[in-house]
Parts: structure tokens; C-alpha cells; sequence
């Protein structure tokens, strides 16, 4: 019975850590991108985009 507890315990730790390495990853990847300007310039010009169009139906609905 410990030992049952022991061993999902460590499986736990190991996930954790696995998750961990994902996220750090995807985090690696995601910053490269942003400081590739091909990509960057883009995403920027598109969440202008789209701030202008919230503000533009939030002043419409009022």
C-alpha cells in the first residue's frame, strides 16, 4: 500500500516535471518568433487591427 502511494507520487513528480519542460519550450518557441520581426510585424498589425475594430463596435453599441 505505501509503496502504491510512493510510486504515484513519483509518477506525479515525473508529470509535473514533463509539463514543466513543455511549457518551457512552447515559452522558447513563442520567444522566438516575437523577436523573428517576419512574424512579429504582422501579429502586431493584426491585435491593432483588432483593438480598433472593439473600440469601433463598443462606441457603436452605447
Amino acid at each position: 500500500m505505501e509503496l502504491d502511494h510512493q510510486i504515484g507520487k513519483e509518477i506525479h513528480e515525473k508529470e509535473q516535471e514533463a509539463e514543466h519542460i513543455k511549457c518551457k519550450k512552447l515559452f522558447i518557441v513563442v520567444l522566438k518568433i516575437w523577436m523573428n520581426d517576419e512574424f512579429r510585424v504582422p501579429i502586431l498589425l493584426y491585435l491593432q487591427r483588432y483593438l480598433s475594430l472593439w473600440r469601433f463596435i463598443k462606441t457603436a453599441m452605447r
